[in-house]
């Protein structure tokens, strides 16, 4: 696996079209329900505005009453806005004896070369990214183009899914490594990551793409 070289932070992740928002922090209004949503309170405990956040739990139907971490009142998260849904980007995991296994998180990645021409690339890999689920953590660009975008889509046709497009970088130039902590499925149940580079300096470069991430259950 290629380690990460030096970081460059893009500040707010930039989402078009109908995804909006960007990373908040949301303090729970009350302790886990017996469900996979929770009230809570954007940027503010107690006085926030109150919106509903939708939790990636195991199997999407264990409730947060019965995962860890255990969520109490007043609890902080970081959450994104897709569409019209806030999601957290906590990693929940069954509370059931795991005796046996070490309780880490599984690691994964996976790398691929992409032509600089506009269209939607399907990245996967059998061995490091087993997964429909995961939490996206960084993506590595090495390119030598001065003037690149990086679009990713949660479907091969670039609609459905969690949303149809989020743009995480526009305009950069050189290499650059983009720290992230995105929920993220594949909608085509491919364990596939779907992302586009657009190459507005040269077309016909080639760039390397390395993306790495924690599965989610």
């Amino acid at each position: 696996m290629a380690e990460l070289g030096p970081t460059t932070i893009y500040g707010d992740m930039i989402i078009n079209g109908s995804v909006g928002g960007a990373f908040r922090v949301a303090y729970c209004k009350t302790a886990a329900p017996s469900a996979t949503t929770i009230t809570c309170y954007l940027d503010t405990d107690s006085t926030g505005e109150e919106v509903t956040v939708q939790c990636l739990t195991p199997g999407g139907t264990s409730t947060l009453d019965n995962v860890v971490p255990r969520l109490g009142d007043g609890d902080a998260m970081i959450v994104v806005k897709i569409s019209d849904t806030w999601y957290s980007t906590t990693i929940f995991e069954d509370s059931e004896d795991i005796s046996g296994t070490t309780g880490l998180p599984k690691l994964i990645y996976i790398d691929d070369i992409i032509i600089g021409a506009d269209a939607i690339k399907n990245i996967s890999d059998s061995n490091t990214w087993a997964t429909d689920k995961a939490i996206i953590k960084a993506i590595k660009v090495t390119t030598l183009s001065t003037d690149w975008d990086l679009t990713l889509y949660c479907d091969s046709s670039g609609s459905g899914g969690m949303f149809d497009r989020m743009e995480v970088v526009t305009s950069a130039s050189g290499s650059q490594v983009v720290l992230l902590d995105l929920p993220y499925i594949d909608n085509n149940s491919t364990n596939s990551v779907h992302l586009r580079i657009t190459d507005s300096d040269n077309p016909s470069d080639s760039s390397t793409v390395e993306i790495y991430g924690i599965e989610a259950v």
